[in-house]
């Protein structure tokens, strides 16, 4: 169209009609492990930093303490904030196509095609930490005799006695995503 070629584009985002649909891309980054012991919040959580492997301007991606499956990784918004809808439209954005990322990013690692994308959303959904995230599960052919069973799973695996990920082998899983982004640039 005559009109995209006219805007200037320090006032207009889009660029040409394809752009007018797009958000604008979120810069991706991987943490430095200078700070690995820096602890940062998700709910209740105390988080090391060396367990988050991707981040963006207001999320990031961490391995998970206690996985449903093999690759099952969590992605947060930096910001404290208990339901989806407390947050703003540029931190849904921000934290959707840091999902679409990592989603990318565990299925080319894990050598699968799909994944269950979920968020349990209040107490009523079985969210138990009281921080908005999306779990991201690579799935594989049969992982479950019934497909939708993953979801009783998920809304148990961290409830009753629990026996937690060792925190070395979370650090490994973490340095692994890093570097297969790093190399990949996915």
């Amino acid at each position: 169209m005559e009109v995209f070629n006219h805007r200037r584009p320090d006032v207009y985002l889009a660029h040409s009609p394809k752009d007018a649909l797009a958000v604008r891309m979120t810069h991706f980054t991987v943490p430095d492990s200078a700070e690995d012991e820096e602890i940062v919040s998700f709910g209740h959580v105390k988080l090391k930093r060396r367990f988050i492997f991707l981040e963006s301007l207001h999320s990031r991606a961490f391995v998970n303490r206690k996985c449903v499956l093999p690759g099952h990784v969590l992605v947060i918004s930096k910001r404290v904030a208990f339901r989806l809808h407390d947050l703003s439209s540029e931190e849904v954005a921000d934290m959707f196509q840091l999902v679409q990322v990592v989603q990318k990013l565990v299925e080319d690692l894990h050598n699968t095609r799909s994944s269950s994308v979920t968020v349990q959303d209040g107490p009523d959904s079985g969210q138990t930490v009281q921080h908005v995230h999306v779990h991201v599960i690579p799935r594989k052919p049969a992982d479950f005799k019934e497909n939708d069973s993953i979801y009783e799973k998920l809304a148990t695996h961290d409830k009753g006695e629990v026996k937690w990920r060792l925190e070395e082998e979370m650090s490994t899983e973490s340095s692994m995503l890093r570097n297969f982004y790093k190399t990949n640039h996915i």
